[in-house]
């Protein structure tokens, strides 16, 4: 079991969590029996559980995985080739891109499949739910099903502490190794919500947005405290062209700045003590961000960090140092099938394979024309989506996403599902959420 995974903690802890999971994937299986296309949903969110298994099962369940979609595909005929022919576009020029340079650079059949799988899938969801996006019986159903989904990774998060401690690997039942879903899964999941409770929020919902905190907690993840609070602020007034209202703008100025210093000292990464409950040191948290994204100022070599390897990559192509290598990639075996000490040997201008941001990972792999196909094909997805305000927070999520953290947002399945969950869905519930809007504006 997990026979690829490194964990900081015991077997028997891990066994006593995965049987959890395992529980847990057992009753939604059972609860949401009788609705088909439930299951493919639910698989989505139990990829760390049969990773956890080894990888054998890891691939057996990808292999399902595209199975099924393609069984649905054909059940719902859902393509409608006149209103989405850019995505179409962008997604036949993406496969042919990403399969010929695959090729050319000598990868193995199953990681090519394991890979373009992912965006097969993404592809696929995306004209499903769209076919159903306006069908009222279909939205409450897979809305309650997607948030008790939701809401079981803040619970699995709270066994994980309980059982096993903080530490990076595993989170929630999505990921067993590796902690950037536990930034990027609260992003989403509170959009999500919001989406859900059509921006109206209580007591009840902000510790819900808490718990979802907690995931990243629970991991050592330290950007959450720095974006959370950004993303409120965006999704609850700039995106329903609110106003402030006085009394929130002052409790904000408390609590806000509170929720900072509290990460910070929990977080053992942004003290100098390295522990919980450390001291609070602004000059060593700008210090701190100022290293993990492009290096020590005393270093001067590129490719320093994450925004080094995202620069780095960028300035090769401006000031035209490009090879032909590097048009087409190295492979993508030398991106996800190596260690940190192998891929360090490749020498491909970054400090560490840890620094390999989204962008970056799609120029190992693919080159600059998988980073423009890549780029083109996710834009075609998050075009449609209707509220202006919401696609430019989209496009910023994105950005930072891909070009300064690990794009894991298009490869893990759980993520990029709730991406086009609030691209389609965001149509229906937003027209509550501006009528909501100019309601209170009347009344004020």
């Amino acid at each position: 079991m997990g026979d690829t995974i490194l964990w900081e903690a015991s077997g028997t802890q891990i066994r006593i969590y995965y049987l959890i999971v395992l529980l847990t994937f057992i009753y939604f299986l059972y609860k949401y029996r009788k609705q088909g296309f439930s299951i493919l949903i639910i698989l989505l969110f139990f990829n760390g559980l049969f990773a956890f298994f080894g990888k054998n099962l890891q691939n057996g369940y990808r292999i399902g995985l595209v199975i099924i979609t393609i069984y649905w595909l054909f059940r719902t005929d859902p393509f409608n080739y006149t209103n989405y022919k850019t995505i179409f576009f962008s997604f036949i020029i993406f496969s042919l891109t990403f399969l010929y340079t695959s090729f050319v650079n000598d990868d193995y059949f199953f990681i090519i499949f394991s890979q373009y799988s992912r965006y097969f899938i993404l592809f696929s969801l995306f004209f499903i739910l769209k076919k159903f996006d306006y069908n009222e019986l279909f939205r409450k159903w897979i809305e309650k099903l997607v948030f008790e989904l939701v809401l079981i990774q803040i619970i699995f998060s709270l066994a994980k502490y309980i059982i096993i401690g903080p530490m990076e690997s595993i989170v929630g039942s999505i990921a067993s190794q590796g902690g950037a879903n536990a930034t990027v899964f609260p992003i989403l999941g509170f959009m999500f919500l919001w989406l859900k409770k059509r921006g109206r929020f209580a007591t009840k919902e902000w510790l819900f947005t808490f718990g979802l905190a907690f995931i990243g907690y629970v991991s050592f993840k330290r950007a959450i405290w720095f974006i959370m609070p950004v993303l409120i602020a965006l999704v609850m007034f700039y995106i329903p062209k609110q106003k402030i209202p006085l009394k929130v703008a002052i409790l904000s100025l408390f609590f806000v700045p509170l929720v900072f210093y509290l990460g910070v000292r929990s977080n053992p990464t942004l003290n100098k003590e390295g522990t919980f409950g450390g001291s609070f040191d602004m000059n060593y948290v700008f210090g701190y961000a100022q290293n993990y994204m492009f290096g020590s100022k005393d270093n001067k070599q590129t490719g320093q960090g994450r925004g080094g390897a995202t620069l780095m990559v960028f300035n090769k192509f401006v000031k035209g140092e490009v090879t032909e290598k590097d048009w087409l990639g190295y492979g993508l075996r030398f991106m996800y099938t190596t260690d940190y000490a192998e891929f360090d040997e490749l020498e491909l201008g970054i400090d560490s394979k840890g620094a390999a941001t989204g962008f970056f990972q799609t120029f190992v792999t693919n080159g600059y024309v998988g980073i423009i196909t890549t780029i083109f094909f996710v834009l075609s997805l998050l075009y449609k989506t209707k509220n202006n305000r919401l696609r430019y927070v989209l496009f910023g999520i994105f950005c930072w996403e891909y070009f300064f953290y690990t794009g894991i947002i298009l490869r893990e399945l759980s993520l990029s599902f709730l991406l086009i969950y609030i691209v389609l869905f965001s149509d229906y519930e937003l027209k509550f959420i501006d009528r909501s809007a100019r309601n209170s504006e009347m009344v004020l």
